[in-house]
């Protein structure tokens, strides 16, 4: 049977979950749009506290963490790779993990070939 004939066409037109996966297709990807305009500026917050603090906000990358969990559902749905509705209409909001304490980092500072001849030299 032809995939495209008009027949079934006019069938798959017709049919009323196509229309209604369209209408979600469209709510998600404004939500899609939200979420990610969202994550942007946590990232940019993020970013002030860490230069300001040394440290990330522990409650932020949760938050991060969840809106990243939410554009994937979203992402998943919009592809055709799943059926099931992320939140508000199906799956419920997802959870961020508990934040981990941000390790500092542990870089270690090139040393200068001066400096190190000199402490050689000391010993």
């Amino acid at each position: 049977m032809d995939k495209f004939s008009t027949d079934n066409v006019t069938e798959n037109v017709k049919e009323s979950g196509t229309w209604i996966r369209f209408a979600a297709m469209v709510f998600y990807g404004f939500a899609f749009y939200i979420v990610s305009s969202l994550t942007f500026f946590i990232a940019v917050v993020q970013f002030l506290i860490k230069l300001l603090t040394g440290s990330v906000n522990a409650q932020l990358q949760s938050v991060g963490l969840s809106l990243a969990l939410y554009a994937k559902e979203s992402i998943v749905f919009l592809t055709f790779h799943s059926e099931e509705l992320p939140f508000p209409f199906g799956l419920a909001w997802p959870k961020g993990e508990k934040a981990k304490p941000a390790r500092k980092s542990t870089r270690k500072t090139a040393k200068s070939p001066a400096k190190s001849s000199a402490r050689k030299a000391a010993a």
